[in-house]
């Protein structure tokens, strides 16, 4: 009873881990929408467009979205938020070799230059991650019990079903544990 219990435990908090991978995608695609739209209209209505386009991901706000803008025909870089493009390379090929790295992305043309804009899966799993550390940490047990796990290994992880007889690994690293306040 105890081991299906765990099992069960893990994998519910499995299935709430993947919603949540897929709610923050949904919502940092929506947003890449938006952005692109104002781009397009910031494009559309005259001059300016890279001041303009500079300006916007310079702003804190943009900070976890990499952006950057080219010129077609030279391949200078015109804005680079977190310096992808080192001195020398091609701005294309340093996108098309790091494009795996974000799962919410586009790469879009605006007549002499080429823009990619994308958010990086490090940054959707690190605000999955804390949405779901903010869950267990919240959630409340009868009796004054508590859950404390540091990490949940599981090699199947959004993979569909576990092996036959697999059983959910709990481990613990050697650190105070209290229980939360």
């Amino acid at each position: 009873m105890k081991r299906q219990f765990l099992y069960d435990s893990v994998q519910n908090q499995i299935k709430r881990i993947d919603t949540q991978r897929v709610i923050t995608n949904q919502r940092y695609q929506a947003e890449l929408e938006r952005k692109l739209l104002l781009l397009d209209n910031a494009y559309t209505t005259g001059d300016g467009f890279v001041g303009r386009a500079t300006s916007y991901f310079s702003n804190t706000a943009n900070a976890a979205w990499t952006a950057v803008l080219w010129e077609k025909e030279t391949g200078k870089v015109m804005l680079d938020t977190h310096s992808l493009v080192g001195e020398g390379e091609l701005p294309i090929e340093v996108v098309r070799t790091r494009i795996h790295e974000y799962v919410t992305h586009s790469l879009c043309s605006y007549a002499p230059y080429t823009l990619f804009l994308g958010i990086p899966q490090t940054m959707i799993e690190s605000e999955v991650k804390a949405s779901i550390a903010e869950e267990i940490y919240g959630s409340a047990y009868s009796e004054n019990s508590y859950i404390w796990v540091n990490e949940v290994v599981n090699g199947m992880v959004g993979m569909g079903m576990p092996p036959e007889g697999f059983i959910p690994t709990c481990v613990i690293r050697p650190v105070p544990c209290f229980p939360p306040a």
